[in-house]
């Protein structure tokens, strides 16, 4: 009886060591399909460089993935002042970016270019 009682402590210590060591080489070994920053995939989309009043954009989301977000801009805004997004939503799996100029002294006369963004993951 002795002996089991101090080979307890013993035993235990060896059963936690014995599980982190499992619990290590599950985490090494996992595919880099659970990983979860490698679900995520963002699709990016450019309207042309011209001079026209208003445009639209979109950025599909790949087969395979769900659409989770999105955004979009004016390329070097601050070379093109009178640039406005008036729209910016989701479109089934794609996003959707809309915009024009708000100078209408000006309206088609530079060129700019309009970008949608979307954030897809793959379940």
């Amino acid at each position: 009886m002795r002996r089991l009682r101090s080979s307890t402590p013993f035993l235990a210590v060896l059963g936690v060591v014995l599980g982190l060591a499992a619990l290590i080489v599950a985490v090494d070994t996992r595919s880099r399909e659970d990983d979860l920053a490698d679900r995520f995939t963002f699709v990016s989309n450019f309207s042309a460089e011209d001079a026209v009043a208003a445009k639209e954009v979109n950025a599909p989301c790949p087969d395979g993935t769900k659409l989770i977000g999105g955004g979009g801009g004016v390329q070097h805004g601050g070379a093109t002042a009178g640039v406005a997004i008036f729209l910016s939503f989701p479109v089934g799996q794609q996003w959707n970016v809309q915009a024009h100029e708000t100078d209408p002294r000006r309206a088609g006369k530079r060129a700019w270019t309009l970008f949608a963004i979307a954030a897809c993951f793959r379940e």
